[in-house]
């Protein structure tokens, strides 16, 4: 007689959510079935493995890894995607600077140049509910205007550090870096909620 065994293992999950994004029975709280992570930024010393690949490619990496952190706040996905643009461009006849390579690459006609996809998945995320993209643009932009606001732990907060615009700091919300304030600046903040207001 032979026996079976089936082993069910968990599936790593890979993404953001609010706590009641994820919990359906209202009986549930967000205390007993889980615990919230806050993954921060790459500081200096986290990002100096990157440096390593600059070497032999830029003059004064470590200089030129600064400048990559000053214009993405340490932002993950941006900073390895910055690193990667400067390294291209540093092998073409006319090399860029940084912000050169930040402005041409990333910033100005950003949609089509977003491969693979991360601002279009923060704006999307802003904009996905109708009937919240009011509240969270609205939000959005007392924070760009006043640079930082003091975080409430409210769930329209809770809901805009999850898009990745804004990171909370030492208690304060502010936009997370100086490329998501070129791109969802005050232009596109006007555009989108006119579009917000016109389709109520």
């Amino acid at each position: 007689m032979s026996v079976d065994f089936v082993y069910h293992f968990p599936l790593p999950v890979l993404g953001v959510a609010t706590p009641s994004d994820l919990i359906k029975d209202k009986a549930c709280t967000p205390f007993n079935i889980g615990k919230a992570i806050t993954l921060n930024g790459f500081k200096f010393k986290e990002a100096q493995a990157l440096e390593k690949g600059l070497v032999d490619q830029v003059g004064n990496p470590q200089k030129v890894l600064g400048e990559i952190l000053s214009w993405t706040g340490g932002q993950p996905f941006l900073t390895q995607k910055l690193c990667k643009l400067t390294i291209e461009v540093a092998k073409t006849e006319n090399p860029l600077s940084v912000e050169q390579v930040v402005r041409s690459k990333i910033i100005e006609d950003w949609e089509p140049q977003d491969e693979p996809m991360h601002l279009r998945s923060i704006r999307d995320r802003l904009l996905y509910n109708k009937y919240r993209t009011k509240q969270m643009l609205g939000l959005y932009q007392f924070i760009l205007q006043r640079e930082e606001v003091d975080a409430d732990g409210s769930y329209k907060q809770m809901e805009l550090v999850l898009s990745g615009l804004v990171v909370k700091q030492n208690g304060k919300l502010r936009v997370y870096n100086p490329i998501f304030k070129e791109i969802f600046n005050q232009n596109w903040l006007n555009v989108e909620l006119k579009r917000a207001f016109d389709s109520m």
